[in-house]
């Protein structure tokens, strides 16, 4: 607008000096909110001033640059948006230019003296700083350094990978309400609060200027919520939204034997087996958007579970202390009194609070019976949730396997495990018997994994991998394509004499995991193949190694191109590993998760007292 008018009031001021006259118009018919039948606002000249020779003149006409109000005042805000981008390059801020976008977002905050220009102010004199913490466990946080009245926000790595459109600036628009102080109890909920109502307007704003398609999914929502709170519609959404964000860090890990632990860190995390054999976590994707501990725990077990531990009707007031009533549901202890002599009242309150709300009233208890507590002095007076918890277990009956979780939608998880059988032909070892080798064929062993529902202990389905595989010993003594010998000798004789690979996996308890880094890159993605031992007896550890040859190769499932096996399972060609592997990425399986299972080996004879290893 402001370029548009400058160039407007020169192209005048050319023709006056080759003509002697230049022409303005100084209304416009714009100003009567008139609109056309496309719907949008009639805009054309209609008073139009004349400069000339025999001076002024003054008469209705569309000619002439337009000088009407609306123009003017476009032109005044286009002036400002000049101001705000020149003092952004002209602080000498780094942070100030790299997050530019959001920086104006802040700008333009409906109130001038609001907390969003006050952020915008601070960064611009050097007052806050914003740093980037590529591996830190967080979406952001706000500190403030007394001893030197300055503050720093810390972008984490779940904001550093937002790639949507404006989540940075939606979410500085929320630290603007961050003091950087530790708050005493409500105080902190009450910043919070604030927080939430900021970011969200600040959502509002841009959904209004550039669409709400420019919004994410996330974002939309809470606008929505916003707006019908506003018009005077269900103000329950207001209140869900802002159950939604607890101001606690407490949040949860789930063990492979289905057990939720309360470990402080800001999403679910999923026990799995590191390729080195160590135990690692795995974030569940979709849980970093959870906000209450209370509230995701619930999410976590599941309703039917949740109520199951809970022992009783979420509007029971009596299940609930008085510390939980006043953090949930803002009441103080007068208020709760009189609804403990109340029931009706009390079901009435708590079913007014929002769904949100009932999952939090309903997880502290069941936290607070399995020993988490909350102390309102830790963390410097913010309050923190304290203790691991006896073990909140996803059932009470037998789990399949190790347990898993995985989102399905806002709130809603799926609890699952896999496990695997896998079934050794009888004759598999006629591929290598005494140093001769015969052909894999269509294969020797059938491998099947089965997917389990956690909640009901029932099957959900089963696969079973196609193609021919071998999982016996057979590649000693074998030429590669140079003619060179392969494979390792491990001679295991029989009573009978008859020799074969001790390399051979034993029958019985095993485990499978996809591995993190992989092996050779012409095998592609692999499964780690541990806890459990070769037919020579020598135990295969959790890194999938033997424990007689730590640092050596691995026992592994990958392919080859013609079955020939050191002791791995194999498949004849990339395809059926490949196939199997991508169906099973289907039900959830995820690197490092392991996979319990059993290998059954129909010959007997080989399990006898051996002479010679």
């Amino acid at each position: 607008a402001l370029s548009s008018l400058t160039g407007a009031i020169a192209g005048q001021g050319i023709n006056y000096a080759l003509s002697g006259r230049a022409a303005f118009n100084v209304a416009n018919l714009d100003v009567f909110g008139l609109t056309g039948t496309n719907g949008r606002l009639v805009s054309s000249g209609l008073l139009e001033l004349g400069i000339g020779g025999d001076g002024l003149s003054l008469g209705i006409g569309s000619g002439g640059a337009d000088m009407s109000i609306s123009r003017v005042c476009g032109a005044v805000a286009g002036l400002e948006t000049w101001g705000v981008n020149a003092r952004l390059l002209l602080s000498g801020r780094e942070d100030a230019v790299r997050y530019s976008s959001a920086m104006r977002t802040l700008y333009s905050a409906d109130d001038a003296g609001g907390q969003e220009r006050d952020l915008f102010e601070r960064v611009v004199s050097g007052k806050l700083t914003i740093v980037e913490d590529a591996g830190g466990d967080y979406r952001a946080r706000t500190e403030y350094d007394e001893a030197t009245d300055s503050s720093v926000i810390h972008l984490g790595a779940d904001a550093l990978s937002d790639d949507s459109r404006f989540g940075l600036n939606v979410l500085l628009a929320h630290e603007a309400y961050r003091n950087g102080v530790l708050d005493q109890g409500m105080a902190q909920i009450e910043e919070t609060k604030r927080a939430v109502l900021g970011h969200v307007k600040a959502a509002d704003r841009l959904g209004s200027t550039y669409g709400s398609g420019a919004l994410t999914r996330e974002q939309f929502d809470e606008v929505y919520s916003l707006r019908a709170a506003a018009s005077g519609g269900d103000q329950q959404q207001i209140a869900n939204l802002l159950g939604k964000y607890d101001s606690s860090d407490d949040y949860w890990k789930l063990t492979k034997d289905g057990k939720l632990i309360n470990d402080g860190r800001a999403r679910l995390l999923a026990e799995i087996t590191n390729d080195d054999g160590s135990t690692g976590w795995k974030l569940v994707e979709g849980s970093e958007k959870e906000r209450s501990v209370a509230a995701a725990l619930v999410h976590y077990l599941g309703e039917a579970r949740a109520l199951e531990l809970f022992g009783g009707s979420v509007a029971d007031v009596s299940l609930y202390d008085d510390q939980t009533l006043h953090d949930v549901l803002g009441l103080d202890y007068t208020d709760i009194k009189i609804i403990r002599h109340n029931p009706g009242e009390a079901e009435s309150v708590i079913a007014m609070a929002g769904g949100v709300a009932r999952d939090r009233l309903m997880g502290e208890s069941i936290m607070k019976r399995a020993g988490v507590a909350w102390d309102g002095e830790s963390a410097d007076g913010a309050g923190a949730w304290l203790g691991t918890g006896a073990g909140i277990s996803l059932t009470d009956g037998f789990l399949n396997g190790s347990a898993a979780i995985r989102q399905l939608g806002e709130s809603a998880y799926e609890r699952y495990s896999i496990t695997t059988e896998l079934e050794r032909y009888e004759g598999a070892y006629d591929v290598w018997k005494d140093g001769q080798k015969s052909p894999v064929g269509t294969g020797n062993t059938r491998l099947s994994f089965t997917k389990w529902d956690v909640d009901s202990g029932e099957q959900i389905a089963t696969i079973v991998a196609d193609g021919a595989w071998n999982s016996v010993d057979n590649s000693y003594g074998q030429p590669d394509l140079a003619g060179n010998p392969i494979g390792a000798d491990q001679p295991y004789k029989l009573p009978s004499g008859l020799a074969l690979q001790g390399n051979t996996v034993a029958r019985g308890p095993l485990n499978l995991r996809w591995s993190q880094h992989g092996s050779f890159a012409e095998w592609g993605d692999v499964l780690i193949l541990s806890d459990t031992e070769t037919i020579s007896g020598e135990r295969i550890l959790p890194t999938g190694e033997g424990a007689m040859h730590q640092g050596g190769p691995r026992w592994l499932t990958h392919v080859t191109g013609y079955g020939s096996s050191d002791g791995c399972f194999v498949s004849v060609g990339a395809q059926p590993k490949d196939t199997m592997l991508t169906l099973l990425q289907t039900w959830g399986l995820y690197r490092g998760y392991s996979i319990s299972g059993t290998l059954y080996d129909a010959n007997d004879f080989v399990y006898g007292s051996a002479y010679g290893r």
